[in-house]
């Protein structure tokens, strides 16, 4: 436990630490700006102008930040050789894995409720009131975002930071797209094969329902999270895995 704690407490310290952090943070202030400057000018119901592209942005920034970081904390530990290091001292490759992700994790979330802070600023300025049914939709993103993360940890450990960035956000579109698709019709077999065993991000999205004022049921929250549960342990265990055929 100590071995998780310390990698965490380490590689969270990195992630805050990290400039690229701060320009995405920059770039996503300038767009909440930017949202309550164009809502001014729409017609009809701002306030729902502002919900939609305000929890699309919070979405697509979390997104960005699970993706680049996930690649990159085993890339760099083995573009400076400190992985070697590591996998020779007693520390369990399970733990190594943990705390990398759970220090990753925590960086996102932090980051995500920053975020979310902003997007409550906007909402009441446009005296939209406290937005407090946003909350359901950023916890299950924060589920949503460990499941990405996890994937990103594992393409990272078998392919450079570029490679990695790619095929994670690939399985992210491939798993919102495939339940929609399945609405029109019988899918090919792959895609049908490929619809069950990869992740339905779908599952995760609230945002309509939430912009409209719908409170979701606890079923509605409940299951996706277990989803996420189960999808990020088989994830890390596969990581683990992974990271084991690496060090041989």
């Amino acid at each position: 436990m100590k071995n998780i704690l310390a990698i965490t407490t380490y590689t969270l310290k990195e992630i805050l630490r990290d400039k690229i952090l701060y320009g995405i943070i920059g770039f996503g202030v300038i767009f909440l700006i930017l949202i309550f400057l164009l809502s001014s000018l729409s017609l009809g119901n701002d306030i729902k102008l502002v919900k939609d592209l305000g929890l699309g942005l919070i979405y697509l920034f979390a997104l960005v930040l699970a993706i680049y970081f996930g690649s990159l904390v085993f890339n760099r530990e083995f573009d400076n050789g400190t992985y070697k290091e590591i996998s020779l001292k007693p520390v369990p490759l399970l733990h190594f894995v943990v705390g990398k992700f759970l220090g990753v994790f925590l960086g996102l979330v932090i980051n995500l409720l920053f975020f979310n802070l902003l997007y409550f600023l906007v909402v009441l300025s446009k005296k939209g009131g406290a937005d407090l049914l946003s909350l359901f939709q950023t916890l299950l993103l924060i589920f949503e975002m460990a499941v990405v993360l996890s994937l990103a940890l594992l393409f990272s450990t078998r392919f450079n930071q570029l490679v990695s960035i790619i095929l994670t956000a690939c399985m992210v579109i491939i798993g919102h797209m495939l339940p929609a698709l399945r609405e029109f019709g019988d899918l090919p077999k792959v895609l049908n094969v490929a619809s069950l065993v990869l992740p339905n991000f779908e599952k995760f999205n609230l945002r309509d329902s939430i912009i409209f004022g719908d409170v979701p049921s606890s079923t509605t929250l409940f299951i996706p999270m277990i989803y996420a549960l189960f999808y990020t342990v088989i994830l890390l265990w596969m990581t683990h895995v992974s990271l084991k055929k690496h060090s041989e």
